[in-house]
């Protein structure tokens, strides 16, 4: 079983953190790895080639952010091509002095360099964006499910400890 979940999930990742997979699915609970083959669909792991595919066509939109989950990144893509349009074609229409030529073209190049930037970034991204997403679920159901877990080191849950702050009174 944890070989063909290795199969599935490595298209998912990158080549390079495909040992890394290798060994969380080596590591984990047999529990934790049924868990996850019966809930693939849940976790919601994207395409890096759909990601690519929205850069190409749709990527000086932002599209392809949104669809990687950058929301921020997505709208201030869509921002600029708005404002780019809105400069040559709204307030000239289409007969614009120098000035607002040259910034049209500038947001132009902008919006086009960051897309081919983007393509990479995007495609890498969700790669990794799919292993963080796998080693969550496997590091929260072997926790979950491990009754020789303990709360009681600091280590264990990663966190630091919450200072409460002391008042003096009159």
């Amino acid at each position: 079983m944890r070989n063909m979940l290795f199969m599935g999930l490595s298209e998912k990742i990158s080549s390079k953190d495909r040992y890394m997979l290798k060994v969380m699915l080596d590591d984990a609970s047999d529990k934790a790895i049924k868990d996850l083959s019966q809930s693939m669909d849940s976790l919601k792991l994207k395409s890096s080639w759909i990601g690519l595919i929205f850069g190409l066509l749709f990527g000086f939109m932002g599209v392809d952010r949104f669809y990687k989950g950058n929301m921020g990144l997505g709208v201030l893509k869509l921002s600029l091509f708005i404002l780019m349009w809105i400069i040559y074609f709204g307030i000239g229409q289409g007969h614009l002095d120098v000035e607002y030529q040259v910034f049209s073209i500038i947001l132009y190049f902008i919006i086009f360099l960051w897309g081919i930037i983007d393509l990479f970034l995007v495609f890498i991204g969700i790669k990794r964006d799919n292993l963080v997403k796998i080693k969550e679920f496997l590091t929260f159901n072997d926790v979950k499910n491990s009754s020789s877990f303990s709360f009681e080191s600091k280590e264990q849950l990663d966190v630091q400890p919450i200072k409460a702050k002391t008042t003096k009174e009159g």
